[in-house]
């Protein structure tokens, strides 16, 4: 075990010239038998386009492949929490941030011409707890174990922020492995869901759309009070090289569904997107390129990452 742990992470990204820096800290020692975990970060990434609240939100194709649904942003964090091991592979922690978010829109763009709350410069805080239990067998590529993370968070009327308002959110995944026609096979399961309590900024509703949730819709497309989304995906092992070192190559395929939640808003709608692609993985998953395609009513989108998606 170590007595501390920092790492240091940057993006850049250059079609719309967007930039991140993060810091992440865990200090082991400055409370005996707790970790702190400290996290800093300035992002321009993390809200990239708003189409509007509901379930049913429209969106323009044609607009949005100019800057119409664009939002300009930087979203700067501080974060600071203890930690400790209430069970085998189960972690607690409580601590509080502050975030500042800067909004600004591109002229006669959607955001521009309606209002929504918290679409300027807003500085809020709170506090969280989180409680999660982590069995995997590869924290980027799992074939095997549960993973399972619930995060509430309350942000009280402090600074800009005017009225206090809560967020809970739930993340559970099961990785059930076997072996078909001799390869090595995993099936994938998750289920999450969100749910916003009280007045709260734009940036803050529970969306869905992405690589985090129904892949081949935009980042973001929907946006609600609540949310609620399952995947099942299929992973297995095609074949293995060892070229100097060990190489393996497989496939993957998935289907997912979700939709949100708006009070007032009487949808019925689920939305589902499928898809499927290959991926690479060095030493035996140590590192694992992946390349996957998503097919929804909207579009068809293409996502290259380290490790699977979930």
């Amino acid at each position: 075990p170590y007595v501390y742990r920092m790492s240091f992470r940057g993006a850049f990204a250059t079609t719309q010239a967007r930039a991140g820096l993060a810091f992440t800290g865990d200090f082991r020692t400055l409370i005996r038998g707790i970790s702190v975990l400290v996290d800093a970060s300035v992002s321009q990434f993390i809200h990239s386009r708003f189409y509007g609240f509901g379930n049913e939100s429209v969106r323009d194709a044609a607009l949005d492949r100019g800057k119409y649904y664009r939002v300009n942003h930087t979203v700067s964090t501080i974060q600071a929490r203890a930690q400790n091991l209430v069970y085998e592979n189960v972690t607690a922690s409580v601590g509080g941030f502050w975030k500042k978010v800067d909004l600004t829109a591109e002229p006669n763009s959607y955001f521009s011409l309606n209002t929504f709350p918290g679409t300027s410069s807003f500085d809020y805080a709170g506090v969280l707890l989180e409680v999660n239990a982590d069995t995997r067998d590869n924290i980027l590529a799992p074939f095997n174990g549960f993973y399972g993370l619930l995060t509430a968070a309350v942000h009280p009327a402090l600074l800009d922020n005017k009225k206090t308002f809560t967020k809970f959110d739930v993340d559970l995944r099961k990785y059930v492995p076997f072996w078909i026609a001799g390869l090595r096979s995993s099936l994938a399961v998750r289920g999450a869901g969100e749910k916003v309590w009280g007045s709260f900024p734009l940036y803050e509703a529970a969306y869905l759309g992405g690589s985090a949730g129904l892949r081949g819709f935009p980042r973001e497309r929907f946006a609600g009070d609540a949310s609620i989304s399952g995947t099942i995906e299929f992973r297995s092992f095609l074949t293995k090289l060892k070229v100097g070192v060990p190489l393996g190559f497989g496939l993957v395929a998935f289907g997912e569904s979700g939709r949100v939640f708006l009070s007032g808003e009487n949808s019925k709608r689920w939305h589902t997107s499928y898809g499927g692609g290959l991926w690479a993985t060095l030493l035996d998953r140590m590192a694992t390129l992946n390349f996957t395609v998503g097919a929804s009513s909207e579009a068809t989108r293409f996502y290259i990452g380290f490790g699977f998606m979930f």
